[in-house]
């Protein structure tokens, strides 16, 4: 499969959406790559961002094959040189959470950071989301464009200005 994944606070996050999301462990050991703390070992994610201080997980398998095409799941805000230590939605201490883009069938294929938004992009449509730090939901996402979206992972690409996107019939920018 395709590897995804970012750099957060220099640190490689990797991703084949067959294992657990796993970074490049800064401290020597016999693994150099270690599973993202507190990402639970039978979730799986079809792509793997970074975002802000957050890694940003699409597509997400939970446990025993429940798929979650239109989820996307954030991490807790990482500190400066850190890799963020929870993905618990559930606690509301932390600023973990997931979400739902919408109920249709195109899946959420990838996104990428526009300015201080980020920019996902699913099969049939493009959404935005920005921080909303007065709000327990962390992030604000809403629709942006109903079409189009992205053909395939890493079919976007960071102009000035803008995005340049490989739709399935079109090059947009």
């Amino acid at each position: 499969d395709i590897w995804t994944g970012g750099v957060l606070n220099g640190i490689p996050i990797l991703n084949n959406g067959i294992d657990a999301p796993q970074y490049l462990s800064p401290v020597l050991s016999t693994s150099k790559f270690t599973q993202l703390p507190g990402w639970q070992s039978n979730y799986k994610a079809s792509t793997v961002r970074t975002f802000l201080n957050f890694i940003i997980a699409m597509d997400v398998t939970k446990g025993t094959g429940t798929r979650y095409p239109n989820m996307v799941k954030w991490s807790d805000f990482a500190s400066f040189g850190t890799i963020p230590t929870s993905w618990d939605e559930t606690l509301s201490s932390g600023s973990a959470r997931e979400a739902e883009l919408g109920s249709s069938d195109d899946a959420v294929i990838d996104c990428l950071p526009l300015g201080e938004a980020n920019i996902i992009y699913k099969n049939n449509s493009t959404w935005i989301m920005t921080l909303n730090p007065q709000s327990q939901e962390v992030f604000h996402i809403a629709p942006l464009f109903a079409t189009p979206g992205i053909l395939a992972k890493r079919c976007v690409a960071a102009i000035p200005n803008g995005h340049v996107v490989l739709t399935t019939n079109d090059v947009i920018f």
